[in-house]
């Protein structure tokens, strides 16, 4: 159906930027972080000065898509809302020695003033100025800090959206050209985004073709990658071959577990965790005739990837939480309790919400049982751990007095059964 003409003619509203109301936020703030450390010398500056430094501001642009990069619309939008958030968050933590709360978006109006002072022409102005230019680097840093402030967001959004088997994304910075922004009529480093796929290979799993993908990640600027390789002396005498190192491979299922066991954790937290556990503190074991890898959340142990040696490639099948009896955890805890694993299933021992809903005190009766199979530590989370993070508790109470009773009901049935057996064999 054709539109009509008032309709064809109609003007997209746009908002139009204010330069006037910009511009004085941006002195404003300028003037409250050099006076927070009693440095005057915003006090130094005409007008001109003032407009002249917002000109030498440089910012970050919008992230723009490398040619062929495969991203789509929403996960475009989400890159650029959340680098543009990250910018201007106060942090109190981002300077070293100041109390106060400052973005990087503040540390980049700082450096427009240093910028200014150092290519001032009026030689009088530039030698009344510059003795300042060193107390705001030496205090907030300079350029080079505020590009290792942006990479690590970057990699930051990195670290929370890759995932093996899917699609992946890297970021990089244009050194080599500033961008002219007509409506701010400020500089801007030009940001890039780009994407590749997993390598994918395929292996013979008791007679069927199964689909597998390398346990890799790509670095920032996507020029180098890391991927997850294993001394094969740390397998002991579970592999036979000659290799010294073989490659990790995951199935994509493995993944997809990993994020279904470890609810209610955010997704991007696990995404995080998922990279860090191979990356930055891989942990391997043979246990129970199987593969381990150690997955943690931040510094909390909560499950292990489970794998085997196939091909001389290692295959992750799929992801245990600690709790399972497959677990160095999970078993012992099941030796101590003697549950079964439709025990552990019955009384929710196999979901974290158990952990998070409920405390352990050591005049609980399961407190020995949890501590010594190395389970405590679950305990230690709360809706405070996930503060901020919109998670939704379904707030159930467990009765442990219900599974402190069934377990010494399973004990004395137990000694019966040995009594029965002594007498029978006697």
């Amino acid at each position: 159906m054709a539109r009509s003409k008032s309709k064809r003619n109609k003007k997209t509203s746009e908002v139009k930027y204010d330069f006037n109301n910009a511009f004085g936020k941006t002195m404003e703030r300028l003037r409250y972080l050099c006076e927070s450390i009693n440095c005057d010398v915003f006090s130094k500056l005409s007008a001109n000065d003032k407009k002249s430094c917002y000109y030498s501001i440089c910012i970050a642009n919008h992230i723009q898509k490398d040619p062929g990069a495969v991203v789509n619309r929403q996960l475009y939008y989400i890159f650029n809302k959340l680098i543009n958030s990250s910018i201007r968050k106060r942090w109190s933590n981002l300077v070293e020695d100041y109390s106060n709360k400052i973005s990087v978006f503040d540390l980049m109006i700082l450096n427009g003033l240093v910028h200014y002072v150092d290519t001032r022409d009026d030689e009088s102005k530039h030698k009344e100025l510059f003795p300042y230019k060193d107390v705001l680097i030496k205090k907030f840093g300079g350029t080079k800090f505020i590009l290792e402030q942006l990479c690590q967001l970057l990699w930051h959004m990195m670290e929370v959206n890759n995932i093996p088997g899917l699609p992946m994304y890297y970021f990089r910075i244009c050194f080599d050209s500033l961008l002219d922004l007509p409506h701010s009529r400020m500089k801007a480093w030009d940001l890039r985004v780009n994407s590749v796929d997993t390598q994918k290979g395929f292996v013979n799993m008791n007679g069927h073709i199964r689909p597998i993908f390398r346990l890799s990640w790509p670095l920032l600027t996507g020029k180098e990658s890391f991927s997850a390789d294993i001394d094969t002396s740390k397998l002991g005498h579970y592999y036979k071959g000659k290799r010294n190192k073989l490659p990790v491979y995951i199935q994509s299922h493995a993944s997809e577990r990993l994020f279904e066991r470890c609810e209610p954790i955010p997704a991007i937290w696990c995404t995080q965790s998922y990279f860090h556990s191979f990356y930055s503190r891989m942990e391997v074991e043979v246990y129970d005739g199987r593969i381990l890898f150690s997955y943690s959340n931040y510094k909390m142990k909560l499950g292990y990837f489970l794998a085997d040696v196939i091909d001389e490639k290692i295959i992750i099948k799929t992801f245990l939480l600690i709790t399972h009896e497959h677990t160095p955890e999970g078993g012992k805890f099941q030796e101590l309790t003697g549950f079964s694993k439709h025990d552990v299933n019955y009384w929710n021992i196999d979901k974290l919400t158990t952990f998070i809903n409920n405390d352990m005190f050591p005049d609980n009766p399961l407190y020995p049982y949890f501590k010594e199979a190395g389970l405590l530590h679950l305990f230690e989370m709360n809706e405070e751990t996930f503060k901020g993070a919109h998670v939704k508790f379904s707030h159930a109470i467990t009765q442990w007095d219900k599974i402190s009773n069934y377990i010494e009901r399973r004990e004395k049935n137990d000694e019966v059964y040995e009594e029965l057996d002594d007498l029978y064999l006697g």
